[in-house]
């Protein structure tokens, strides 16, 4: 190559042409706002064990939203959970790893102390604390134990390691020490062929958590760790495309799927990027295109369904629409095929309006997420807003804002009716956006893809990984603001590089998977020789 030190390298497997599923349309809504004001508020200071930490209180009742502890009805459990305290960790460590703010890291590392103080020193977790900061150890739901609160620790610890890493080390120590023994009980389930707390949702949370390790200090103990843990998750697949429970993952092949943390996919599809392992992502999919396209086709996601197809609608929750998200743009950075972003976008439409009721759920000016619905008739509302609602939309809400296909279609709605059975679901349905947006969705195959639009009105789109970090981030995204503008029949979609150990390892993959971007400014010059020999450049100066 003439000229070494090239800016921009176009990456030569993404036709300059390819368009983005409804890419036909442009919509410029305005940017998504994720607000952490109605968490903080959440946010309490408690002493467990004499040692200050920061809890999240379990409810915030309408109107005045105070922040307040488990009801009667609900056992009087405590004020606050490891559950809540880890997912809520997991928000403001995004949030200082995509803009920098210190206080989330603060409140971060006042969450992840709590959460090491419930650890019984043997990496098992006591769940539920009171206002005087005493573990409840009585309640089913807080007996010590590696289950669903052990999982969430796991993860958010791991997810510590990985965003705050050597620069910060002091604070951190305590902390590993408390994960270490954490991981050494996680594998030892593994190896016993058995599910963390007998669920596939546990298993997969704990699971997001040896990944976020192996990202950052790749093991051989870490890797076979989460392979193990991932091959749990790989045969729980039930029934076939077009038989129920059409290749939901279950606990038990007797047991019900439901969408309260339906990580799996999620879990799957990010082994399949770390561990570089493109079976898992198979398997993600296979889940994702039978199961979830049924409900993209129906225009609702339902609650729970039975392992013979028996489906219900009531009640919808953030934590069942959420991880739904999270799963599909997993599933678009394991894979490339930005379809599925689109889809996580639909499906997020629920917090903004697509849903029974017709109301947002999630109010981007505080970031407080209603408790849920229920019905079918009447539709009644849950206005509370209580930590696992505000919690779990925030962190779908986070992964939307990051990808511009899945917030483009955040505020799309299904048009026709919902289907009452998702065994009876139509081939196509049509959803409506801002500006006169269409995108319509059709059965194809095993599962779903997006009806193409017209050619005559699509301009050629080309995708942009610039890198992950927030101030080139800001950058791309200002200047391909304005290129939009000026250049309406060539339009440039931002992605920051997706995670990897590096951003060669990840360059090369997409290469081998055929799924690389058109673009990419984060391209060392070591890795220059192997780009070409790969036949993945395009010479520039013969343009």
């Amino acid at each position: 190559m003439r000229r070494a030190a090239v800016a921009v390298l176009a990456l030569a497997l993404s036709a300059c042409a390819r368009r983005s599923p409804s890419d036909a349309e442009p919509h410029n809504a305005a940017p998504l706002h994720v607000s952490l004001q109605h968490l903080r508020r959440l946010v309490l200071p408690v002493v467990v064990s004499g040692k200050p930490v920061r809890v999240v209180s379990l409810y915030a009742e309408a109107p005045d939203y105070r922040p307040t502890g488990s009801p009667a009805r609900d056992g009087s459990e405590g004020i606050a959970s490891v559950d809540d305290a880890a997912r809520a960790a997991i928000v403001f460590l995004r949030a200082f790893e995509s803009t920098g703010d210190t206080a989330a890291r603060a409140d971060a590392l006042g969450l992840l102390a709590f959460v090491a103080a419930m650890e019984q020193r043997d990496g098992e977790f006591v769940n539920f604390v009171d206002a005087a900061g005493r573990p409840n150890r009585t309640a089913p739901s807080s007996r010590k134990s590696m289950s669903y609160w052990g999982a969430r620790s796991v993860w958010a610890l791991g997810e510590a390691v990985r965003v705050l890493g050597a620069a910060d080390s002091v604070p951190l120590a305590p902390l590993r020490v408390v994960l270490g023994r954490a991981i050494a009980r996680v594998g030892r389930e593994a190896n016993a062929g058995r599910l963390l707390g007998g669920s596939a949702t546990a298993t997969s949370e704990a699971l997001l958590g040896v990944l976020a390790l192996q990202r950052v200090e790749p093991s051989a103990e870490y890797a076979a760790l989460a392979a193990r843990l991932a091959d749990l998750l790989v045969p729980l697949s039930n029934g076939g495309s077009s038989t129920a429970p059409w290749k939901a993952r279950l606990d038990r092949p007797d047991a019900a799927w439901h969408a309260w943390g339906a990580r799996s996919v999620e879990a799957l599809a990010t082994s399949a990027v770390v561990l570089q392992r493109p079976e898992f992502a198979a398997a993600a999919r296979e889940e994702a295109d039978a199961l979830w396209g049924r409900f993209l086709l129906a225009g609702a996601i339902p609650s729970s369904i039975s392992p013979d197809g028996v489906t219900s609608w009531y009640p919808q929750i953030a934590y069942g629409v959420g991880p739904i998200v999270e799963g599909y743009l997993a599933l678009a950075d394991a894979t490339g095929d930005r379809r599925y972003a689109v889809f996580a976008g639909l499906v997020a439409g629920w917090f903004t309006g697509a849903n029974a009721a017709r109301v947002s759920m999630h109010d981007e000016a505080t970031g407080r997420t209603f408790d849920g619905m229920d019905g079918p008739s009447p539709i009644t509302l849950n206005r509370n807003a209580g930590a696992e609602s505000t919690i779990e939309a925030l962190l779908a809400l986070q992964r939307v804002a990051a990808d511009p296909d899945a917030a483009e279609h955040l505020h799309f709605r299904p048009v026709a009716a919902p289907s009452i059975s998702l065994a009876n679901v139509p081939d196509r349905r049509e959803y409506a956006g801002p500006a006169a947006g269409r995108v319509v969705v059709r059965r194809a195959g095993t599962g779903i893809d997006i009806e193409p639009a017209s050619a005559a009105v699509a301009p050629i789109v080309l995708t942009y990984w610039p890198a992950a970090n927030p101030i080139e981030v800001r950058l791309a995204t200002r200047l391909v603001a304005e290129w939009n503008a000026a250049n309406p029949d060539v339009q440039v979609k931002v992605q920051p590089l997706p995670a990897g150990r590096s951003s060669e390892e990840v360059l090369l993959a997409a290469i081998v998977a055929k799924a690389t971007p058109d673009v990419s400014s984060n391209v060392s010059s070591a890795l220059l020789s192997r780009l070409v020999r790969a036949g993945s450049v395009v010479r520039l100066d013969d343009h």
